[in-house]
């Protein structure tokens, strides 16, 4: 026990989050000695999901936002780019639903969709791929730099609904790429995890960017899906040229200024979210907020779960 870190000057960094309302599990439960660290001491990668935690996330690298008005568009061809490396979920003999790949053939339908996947990975993701999705691209995992330049030069980041909350998305929208990820059609909490709150997409906080940026779609509805495509070639070919013209839509100025922000930017609402800046800012905080514990600290668990709580969490002057 006396090994453990000081709860007073200690952070848990927690992908998932931890709800406290999973209380009996040997390894995650909110047993001893994890009550000594309050829930609103576990950072998160995900804003506003768990509320009792502390959202930490991680941090894109973007152009500066004074770029953003003599910014010169990147060159970008009309294709889309699928989200995740490895790509088991694709396998529905495995037991993944078959939504997964249903929705990847929809997308090819829409414009070429490269994949850049570990050929040597134990789920056999190239063969799998290559199987279920044959019109798909295939390439090799691409240095960070390489795969930041396929994104900056494409229209479309794509997700199946796996993996979860991979932050590549806020990479995509950083380099001005739009995303689309799929709900998931019956929402559920993820296993295995201490937090029992339904997860309801992909990246649950691309839920919260609006179109035309991000498209959170309904993967059983082939026909919205085909008209999300609509919005979506439209908006790419009102800035870098073809079928869509200013006279087809009154606000199509405004729209393509904001458009083109995006595309040479990566400007888009709730951007500072994930930018360095936003993050180096809510690491500030965390500094700023490492103190000495209070009781206030373990409010809503004393009301739920005193039971497993640490003296400290009912005596103000107790010693931690």
């Amino acid at each position: 026990m006396n090994a453990l870190p000081p709860p007073d000057k200690t952070w848990l960094l927690d992908t998932f989050g931890t709800d406290g309302t999973v209380l009996d599990h040997q390894f995650w439960g909110r047993i001893r000695p994890l009550t000594d660290y309050p829930l609103n001491r576990f950072l998160t990668l995900i804003p506003g999901f768990s509320t009792r935690n502390t959202f930490l996330g991680a941090a894109t690298v973007e152009r500066r936002s004074e770029d953003s008005v003599t910014a010169q568009l990147p060159q970008r061809s009309w294709q889309c780019v699928l989200w995740s490396k490895v790509h088991p979920w694709l396998n529905s003999s495995l037991g993944w639903p078959a939504y997964h790949q249903n929705l990847l053939r929809e997308y090819s339908k829409y414009c070429k969709v490269i994949a850049t996947i570990d050929k040597q990975d134990t789920y056999k993701t190239e063969r799998i791929l290559r199987s279920c999705c044959p019109e798909v691209d295939v390439r090799n995992v691409q240095s960070p730099a390489a795969f930041r330049d396929l994104l900056q030069g494409s229209a479309v980041y794509v997700g199946v609904g796996e993996p979860l909350i991979a932050p590549s998305c806020f990479e995509a929208l950083s380099v001005g790429t739009h995303v689309i990820q799929p709900r998931i059609p019956e929402p559920h909490a993820v296993p295995n995890k201490p937090i029992t709150q339904k997860w309801t997409s992909q990246h649950p906080f691309l839920e919260q960017v609006p179109e035309p940026f991000a498209y959170t779609v309904d993967p059983l509805d082939f026909k919205a899906l085909a008209e999300t495509f609509k919005k979506l070639r439209a908006a790419y070919d009102s800035v870098y040229g073809g079928t869509a013209t200013a006279e087809a839509n009154p606000e199509a100025p405004s729209l393509n200024a904001t458009l083109r922000k995006f595309y040479a930017a990566g400007e888009y609402p709730g951007r500072e979210v994930y930018s360095t800046e936003g993050f180096l800012e809510r690491v500030a905080r965390v500094v700023n907020k490492t103190r000495r514990l209070t009781t206030e600290d373990w409010e809503w668990e004393r009301q739920d779960h005193p039971q497993m709580l640490p003296d400290r969490a009912f005596h103000a002057q107790a010693a931690g």
